[in-house]
């Protein structure tokens, strides 16, 4: 298991404590936090998230193509409303946890979206928060390919300058690729800058490390320092990395701010 599957296992597994849905995408803030920087109020925000996803799924829809499906939390709450679900993930310990709370008429497709093949189409393609992770153009001429009514993308950008990988792209590069593949068959009909709608997530998961985790792993060391002297003369070098980490705050929030922007972009098919 790489770092990246263990980060999703532990989201998945907060998510799943606080609210029971084990979801991997952020919060959705219709309003200010305030000073209710709380996982409960984190958690409340990931359904809103889910429910203003569903606002912008294309009219008609029935079946949907869940690119990324990661746990299978969306699908899951997709298919009890009805809809007609297929998964796509690469990660097979992220499939095993969706396997165990999808039913088994729901396809899981252990692949990537750029190898992603079918002979079906699908009335919508969705991408919560995994279009980042898949190369635009190939994402792209799939939506051209698989999509039938259109496709919803709820995820973020670099911003205009911010180099973050070979394959990301901003969204004004987005737009450029879209009008050049299939801009003659589809058309966007929503996009929204969101960001500021999900900032107040790490604004929350900043405190709650800061004001709590650091605070009680660094008395937690302290006291096992005084209490084992000899242990933690051996532990010693050990112990100085994890208080210098302790005690680094972090503020994901505002280098998400600087760095990203977050859009949900509806697509239509036109002919």
């Amino acid at each position: 298991m790489n770092s990246k599957e263990f980060q999703l296992d532990i989201e998945a597994l907060f998510s799943q404590i606080i609210n029971g849905h084990g979801f991997l995408h952020y919060g959705f803030f219709e309003k200010n936090v305030d000073n209710d920087l709380t996982l409960a109020r984190l958690g409340q925000a990931q359904l809103d998230y889910f429910n203003r996803l569903l606002k912008s799924l294309p009219s008609d829809t029935k079946s949907i193509l869940d690119v990324g499906s990661g746990t299978g939390s969306n699908a899951n709450a997709l298919f009890n409303m009805g809809f007609d679900i297929t998964c796509v993930c690469p990660s097979s310990r992220l499939n095993t946890i969706a396997k165990e709370k999808l039913p088994n008429s729901i396809d899981i497709h252990e692949t990537t979206f750029e190898e992603f093949s079918s002979q079906k189409q699908y009335d919508t393609i969705l991408f919560a928060e995994s279009f980042h992770y898949i190369e635009p153009k190939a994402a792209i001429q799939n939506i051209g390919k698989y999509a039938v009514k259109g496709a919803l993308i709820f995820d973020y950008f670099p911003r205009e300058g911010v180099q973050t990988s070979e394959w990301r792209k901003s969204h004004k590069d987005f737009l450029d690729i879209f009008n050049n593949e299939i801009g003659s068959s589809f058309m966007i009909v929503e996009d929204i800058d969101l960001t500021n709608n999900i900032i107040p997530t790490f604004e929350i998961l900043d405190d709650v490390k800061n004001s709590y985790i650091h605070p009680f792993v660094r008395k937690t060391i302290e006291t096992f320092s005084k209490e084992n002297p000899i242990k933690s003369f051996f532990l010693k070098i050990l112990l100085k990395k994890i208080i210098h980490r302790s005690m680094r705050r972090s503020d994901r929030a505002s280098s998400f701010l600087k760095t990203y922007e977050y859009r949900l972009i509806q697509i239509n098919r036109i002919n």
